[in-house]
């Protein structure tokens, strides 16, 4: 414990980089005393809990917060909890292969690099084993004794480790089989007792776990793993570019000669990794769309034209209002159009609704009946038409009074009656049909106009995913064949995405008529999935023991299970083996890729023990080659041949180095040297967009987190991870700094601003 506790220190200490997952963590520990259950809704709350709890210990000796501070105690909760878990790793080790074998396979087990790597950063693998290992040693040791009771706070362990990681609940596979197994003393009577008995301690143990798991179910609304259950939270999609041009708050602006073709490709991405819809509507020239939303609760609609307002309804509001798209189109200024008129918005916290009118007498007399806070104006929301003659273009927006729901309003008619006067609230443009030709197809916007087509469209690009729509407006200007002016944009795809400043390294890249690429084309099987699972599998193991450890843990286990062991023994370790390795593949397979050597961990904590009896294997073919002086002690004895201690000199030279020389993540020192130039050469209030969580954490400033496309008209300052290929940048937008990713790295790390940083 104490050479684990000084290798973690060490560790911590010469961190260059928390990993994104730790970030992400630290995130959810932050929302922990404001709103503990939305933590519970998109994450187990156990170890953000930890985290939490652990940052609140150390506010009380350091003055102030940061994110060094986080990380810190993050990384100390995490090391503290990888400590521990050797308590019982150690005594269950004691009870399987003796005090010996468990110490030399702990210590094994203390020195293996990214063992030790996880337990000196912001990860719950150790967290989550130390949960695992004390509910294993409590089952073995009460099956062993017969002591039937003790199983109670194994469930218990059990539904407390699965608030960490779901996994925990394997401790309830592992009692079931051993309750099957387990041989009763001749003292126990009779085969009903015995049943009875059997049955009463399987209850006691499925109530200790439901215990913690019950408020944690009731706070989620599931009790399905988070990462089988759709989320409760539907992320905005990103709109980045048109064509050459990123997405701004006002119309983009394109020219095209008649008979030329005009291709744009349109860069698109949604964060929850929804396949995307995309349409083109024709509009009025300065209108913007109004997008709708209701409240199931209440029965309530709102409007706004304002996109910061919709995405903020989305983000922050998602579980009481569902946005149902664009209603209609009008204006945000009222001198976009001769004859508009204000359309005024009131709240009222009493009734929880908003109330909209474009009569002036109507919203002067609710000002002025409304006492305390029954109606709050909120001013004009938007511009529309009144009834004194409005354009042919323009529809009526009927308001109708539903008794227990209040007002609502709707482009849809009457039905069956003509609609009255005082039913019509404003008038405002439906949505009209694109231009001949024009069209969406592939995620490229193509458009070659025709004779007559000449003169200023105005259209609105919108994408969905289903459930949130998103929009650009853009102005096409069609010139006539014969007038001087810019060449179109583009005159074929790779062309066109090439301007865009997507790169296209390969025909494969291209996406065909069918919205695919060809790569995409390759069947996925299941036989391809499993065989990359295994390989997965394999590379986590290999590289969490370092490679030469693989092979005396295998015969370790060979020899530990072909015989010598207890069927309770042997039974348990064979579940723990087959359990995770299956784990393993499904979550490759099924749900993320990737991380083996970290989901590799609890399978080989908990059998590490029969490492040392593989190693004695090893002595004793080295033995028969060449003897050193003494008396060879064999299996499981105290005294060993100077070849068992070689062989482990010789695993402690192979681990050292990359213990000592390898800081955690220096090959990613850039991210950490890009956030600290934006916390103290940006402001505040600044927002970042940026490909990696990491950065915005460093940099303490409000951040838009992409995976493909940054949200250019949202973010103040735009962080690149850029090879040779780098993106193209919006007008008024320029470098303000770079960092190398890392030593060895040819990538850099790019900052965009369109203000010039604090020198």
């Amino acid at each position: 414990m104490g050479l684990c506790s000084a290798i973690g220190v060490y560790l911590i200490l010469t961190t260059v980089l928390i990993t994104k997952d730790g970030t992400f963590y630290i995130e959810q520990a932050q929302q922990i005393a404001r709103d503990p259950v939305g933590v519970c809704r998109r994450y187990p709350p156990g170890y953000p809990f930890l985290l939490w709890a652990s940052h609140t210990v150390a506010s009380w000796f350091v003055e102030g917060d940061s994110p060094m501070l986080w990380a810190y105690s993050a990384q100390a909760v995490t090391l503290l909890c990888r400590v521990l878990a050797l308590i019982p790793l150690y005594l269950l080790g004691r009870l399987l292969v003796g005090a010996v074998n468990s110490f030399w396979a702990l210590f094994v087990l203390v020195i293996l690099p990214y063992p030790a790597f996880y337990g000196s950063d912001v990860l719950r693998e150790w967290p989550y084993l130390l949960f695992l290992s004390t509910g294993l040693l409590l089952l073995y040791w009460g099956l062993v004794t017969k002591r039937w009771w003790v199983l109670a706070p194994v469930g218990l362990i059990a539904g407390l480790g699965y608030l960490i990681r779901p996994e925990c609940a394997q401790l309830l596979v592992y009692a079931v089989l051993g309750l099957l197994v387990v041989r009763e003393s001749s003292a126990i009577p009779s085969p009903p007792l015995h049943l009875t008995r059997r049955f009463g301690t399987g209850l006691l143990m499925i109530a200790g776990f439901v215990v913690p798991v019950v408020p944690y179910v009731h706070a989620s609304g599931s009790l399905v793993p988070h990462q089988l259950r759709p989320s409760a939270f539907n992320m905005p999609l990103v709109l980045s570019a048109i064509g050459p041009k990123p997405a701004a708050d006002k119309p983009l602006e394109f020219e095209v000669r008649v008979g030329e073709r005009l291709e744009l490709p349109i860069r698109a991405a949604d964060p929850d990794g929804d396949s995307l819809v995309f349409s083109l509507a024709s509009v009025p020239m300065g209108s913007r769309p109004a997008y709708a939303f209701r409240s199931a609760a209440v029965g309530a609609e709102f409007w706004t034209l304002s996109e910061q307002e919709k995405e903020h309804l989305v983000t922050v509001y998602g579980e009481a209002w569902d946005c149902e798209g664009i209603a209609w189109y009008a204006y945000a200024r009222p001198d976009a159009r001769p004859g508009l008129q204000p359309v005024y918005r009131f709240w009222s916290p009493m009734r929880e609704r908003h109330f909209f009118t474009i009569s002036e007498s109507e919203k002067e007399a609710l000002v002025a009946e409304s006492t305390g806070d029954s109606w709050i104006c909120e001013g004009p929301v938007f511009y529309a038409f009144g009834d004194a003659d409005p354009p042919a273009d323009a529809a009526p927006v009927y308001r109708f009074w539903h008794e227990g729901q209040g007002y609502s309003w709707t482009m849809t008619p009457p039905a069956g009656t003509e609609a009255q006067k005082d039913t019509i609230a404003w008038y405002a443009h439906p949505a009209g049909e694109p231009p001949a030709g024009a069209g969406i197809e592939n995620g490229v916007l193509r458009w070659r106009p025709g004779p007559g087509q000449e003169g200023e469209h105005l259209l609105n690009i919108i994408v969905t995913d289903g459930k949130l729509p998103c929009s650009q407006l853009m102005v096409v200007r069609v010139i006539g064949a014969g007038s001087a002016g810019p060449r179109p944009q583009g005159r074929g795809l790779r062309q066109a995405y090439v301007s865009a400043g997507v790169p296209i390294r390969d025909s494969a890249d291209l996406p065909n008529r069918n919205g695919r690429t060809l790569m995409s084309l390759v069947p996925r099987t299941i036989f391809r999935d499993l065989v990359k699972g295994v390989d997965e599998v394999v590379d986590g193991l290999g590289e969490d023991f370092m490679i030469i450890p693989v092979l005396p843990w295998i015969l370790g286990l060979c020899y530990g299970l072909r015989g010598r062991t207890k069927s309770l023994e042997r039974v348990l370790i064979s579940a723990v083996l087959i359990l995770n390795v299956g784990l393993m593949l499904s979550r490759s397979i099924w749900m993320a890729p990737g991380s083996g050597r970290r989901y590799s961990l609890a399978m080989i904590a908990l059998t590490i023990f029969y490492l040392p009896a593989g190693l004695d294997v090893m002595t004793r073919v080295l033995n028969r080659i060449y003897t050193f002086r003494g008396r060879f002690a064999g299996f499981g004895g105290e005294r060993r041949p100077p070849w068992f201690h070689f062989l482990l000199v010789g695993g402690v030279v192979l681990c050292t180095p990359k213990l000592i020389f390898t800081p955690l993540r220096a090959d990613k020192a850039g991210y950490r040297a890009a956030g600290e130039w934006l916390r103290h050469n940006t402001p505040a209030e600044a927002v970042v967009a940026e490909p990696d969580r990491r950065i915005g954490f460093y940099a303490e400033r409000p951040r838009l987190t992409y995976e493909r496309y940054p949200n250019w008209r949202k973010a103040d300052f735009v962080v690149e991870i850029a090879g040779r290929d780098r993106m193209q940048t919006p007008e008024g937008w320029r470098q303000v700094y770079s960092v190398p990713v890392g030593p060895e790295d040819d990538r850099e790390l790019i900052i965009y601003g369109t203000t010039p940083a604090k020198e």
